[in-house]
């Protein structure tokens, strides 16, 4: 019996050292303390996970804070281990440092299934985040629509005066509109170089700044002064806030809830981000009309107009500009650059398990010679995103989709020249493509839209009857419409 017993602890043993001391994170933890210890950026920088996070911010933007951390923080004398798990192929370590001089300090080193450290409780509560603290809301902030984007109003530094910005989850901080910039007294201010969609601008940067937002103010905060943002903006944020704030937009209630970083469960669907570039980018997957399905890495992007574009270098990889059957072309002008936009319609368009047929997209015409484009494959936009309230919680990395009351909305189209929004079950010229015939018949936007070819708004929202009418170009198309309070017939 003895004997059994003395053979049982050996296993024991064997197995435990087998979990343990071979396990992927170990021989990382050694590097980790080694490299801490030197003080050398250069040792750890290969022990991190290509999802690395310090706080929300995630690599490579981590590195120069890494650096700084590492070469500048205590001088560490030991790492002890104290415990480890693993759940949901995360290795959770908990070790105590001792820091020379300093009281030792016990908090917890996540590895990920390859033993790469994907983040240190240390790193984050540096930078005032705690993983483990439980998330509340913080503040409500109501907004409206206003052409196509959303507007909440804000005040800044010691002006009184409310502001209507755009909340532009595709712009990584804050961007004021000379005249605004003028009134709320902006600090610090220097020329510099920014990037815009396929292109670079000079402009002029400050920071140091306070953003007034729902009774939560948000201090430190950087931004650029631009000649012009939007019509009917005065200036416009995103990133600055979704580094601060679990943030959700609700549609059906048209208000923004912040809620404090830490331990977060989002309602709805949850699909994963990356948000290295200070924006959150989802996988999103499209199918052309031709039957071709590519994937790619597309920014969450509420900022922008289209559906969905795909910008030049993505397009010219996969031939889209070349295989989207043009609805109708336009040019996309910023900052005195400009790039010409095939739009088309595309079969499908799916954000994880949502999916949409039959939607208009965009494609942006590749340029050689622009080596200013960005480097993600394209934006999702405003009218895709609108369905749903969303949740974006960049610490982990999630964003969260709820289908909302205007999920199956029809998506808007474009039929000679005009691009047709549906609205409280009519339809609305939304915009009329330059030099068309239907801009010389003088059709405007805003023209209410009585039928098409004799199709109501009730017939052409039935999938057989719009593919039908986009079938009859080339062949006539008459417009029943309502503009200037006069009753036209026109066919184009």
């Amino acid at each position: 019996m003895k004997h059994i017993f003395w053979i049982f602890l050996l296993g024991m043993q064997c197995a435990l050292g087998q979990t343990s001391g071979t396990a992927p994170w170990r021989q990382t933890l050694n590097a980790f303390e080694k490299g801490f210890k030197l003080k050398s950026f250069n040792e750890i920088k290969p022990l991190l996970s290509a999802e690395f996070s310090i706080g929300v911010y995630q690599n490579p933007t981590t590195d120069p804070m890494l650096k700084s951390i590492v070469e500048n923080y205590f001088q560490l004398d030991s790492l002890q281990l104290i415990s480890n798990t693993l759940s949901n192929g995360l290795y959770k370590v908990k070790a105590k440092y001792f820091f020379k001089g300093q009281k030792d300090y016990a908090s917890y080193i996540v590895f990920d299934k390859d033993g790469k450290i994907q983040y240190t409780d240390l790193f984050d509560q540096l930078y005032k985040v705690n993983r483990y603290e439980k998330s509340e809301m913080v503040a409500k902030v109501p907004f409206e629509i206003i052409n196509g984007a959303i507007a909440v109003k804000a005040r800044f530094n010691d002006s009184s005066e409310e502001f209507t910005m755009l909340f532009d989850t595709g712009a990584d901080g804050i961007a004021l509109t000379e005249e605004m910039a003028e009134k709320v007294n902006i600090k610090n201010v220097v020329n510099r170089s920014t990037s815009v969609v396929g292109a670079s601008a000079q402009v002029k940067y400050s920071k140091g700044n306070i953003m007034q937002l729902g009774g939560v103010s948000i201090d430190k905060q950087n931004l650029v002064v631009f000649p012009t943002i939007r019509k009917g903006f005065d200036g416009l944020f995103g990133g600055n806030l979704l580094a601060r704030f679990i943030t959700k937009v609700n549609f059906d209630t048209q208000e923004i809830e912040l809620y404090s970083l830490g331990e977060f469960n989002g309602q709805g669907t949850a699909l994963k981000i990356d948000y290295s570039g200070m924006l959150p980018v989802i996988r999103t997957e499209v199918s052309l009309a031709n039957g071709k399905a590519i994937s790619g890495e597309y920014v969450f992007d509420t900022g922008a107009g289209y559906n969905i574009i795909s910008f030049g270098p993505f397009s010219h990889q996969h031939g889209l500009y070349q295989e989207v059957k043009a609805d109708y072309y336009s040019t996309n002008f910023s900052f005195g650059h400009q790039s010409r936009i095939k739009l088309g319609n595309f079969s499908k368009i799916a954000l994880g398990t949502y999916v949409f047929n039959n939607v208009q997209g965009a494609v942006q015409e590749y340029d050689e010679t622009n080596k200013e484009w960005a480097s993600h494959d394209g934006s999702v936009g405003f009218e895709i995103i609108r369905r749903f309230n969303f949740t974006i919680d960049v610490l982990h990395n999630l964003i969260y989709l709820e289908p909302n009351q205007g999920y199956h909305q029809p998506f808007g189209f474009t039929i000679s020249g005009v691009n047709i929004l549906f609205k409280d079950e009519e339809m609305v010229v939304n915009s009329v493509v330059r030099g068309s015939k239907a801009e010389r018949q003088g059709i405007k936007s805003g023209a209410l839209v009585h039928t098409i070819n004799g199709n109501s708004a009730a017939e052409l929202m039935e999938a057989d009857k719009m593919n039908a009418l986009k079938n009859s170009e080339p062949n006539p198309v008459t417009f029943n419409i309502t503009q200037d309070d006069n009753s036209k017939q026109i066919t184009l």
